[in-house]
């Protein structure tokens, strides 16, 4: 497979539907390998419009789109519909694997080789928004990061409710019950506030 240049008449288009956290990543991963994005969500700056070289927006089923989305000879569909299925559960393959869920799927949209050989043990905690409100911050996420083994990802979405995903803890350790401690630990240093 060739993959073109971003942004110009050789680009190899991916067009993500739905761009929350999980597109966002996959975004990423495709990015790293070449390939031009387009992002589409039903909400304005959804995770995945702001890391995607162009964002389309889905409301009362009517498509609006802020960028003239190009032709190409080479364009690749994604999304649970079409190759692979993302979830966030699958998000700890960013601590214990050599490729992650993202790195995969991203591979397996272009259909090119995939490793999915277990790095280290690993293990995730949710983050939720803790509130119901827009813009919020979140404090201590240099303590949370002191956890040995540490890592983590908020997901930069525009509005917070009480029980809404907006980041996970992920660490790594000797084994699953150390990496799973040490991710609770890491989700509940963090803080979400206004």
């Amino acid at each position: 497979m060739n993959i073109g240049t971003p942004l110009s008449d050789s680009a190899t288009r991916v067009m993500l539907l739905g761009a929350g956290e999980l597109g966002k990543e996959v975004i990423i991963a495709l990015q790293r390998l070449g390939v031009e994005t387009l992002a589409v969500d039903r909400y304005d700056n959804a995770p995945g419009h702001q890391v995607a070289h162009r964002a389309l927006h889905h409301r009362h089923d009517r498509w609006l789109c802020p960028a003239r989305a190009h032709r190409s000879g080479k364009t690749h569909a994604g999304g649970t519909g079409d190759r692979g299925h993302r979830h966030d559960t699958g998000m700890v393959t960013m601590a214990s694997q050599w490729q992650n869920e993202f790195e995969l799927h991203a591979r397996a949209i272009l259909g090119l080789p995939v490793d999915t050989s277990l790095r280290e043990p690993g293990a995730s905690a949710v983050i939720y928004g803790g509130l119901e409100a827009s813009g919020i911050h979140f404090d201590n996420i240099a303590e949370a990061l002191r956890v040995p083994g540490s890592d983590l990802r908020l997901f930069g979405k525009p509005e917070s409710f009480l029980r809404r995903r907006m980041g996970v803890a992920l660490a790594r350790g000797e084994n699953i019950e150390q990496a799973r401690e040490r991710a609770r630990q890491i989700a509940a240093r963090v803080s979400p506030g206004k």
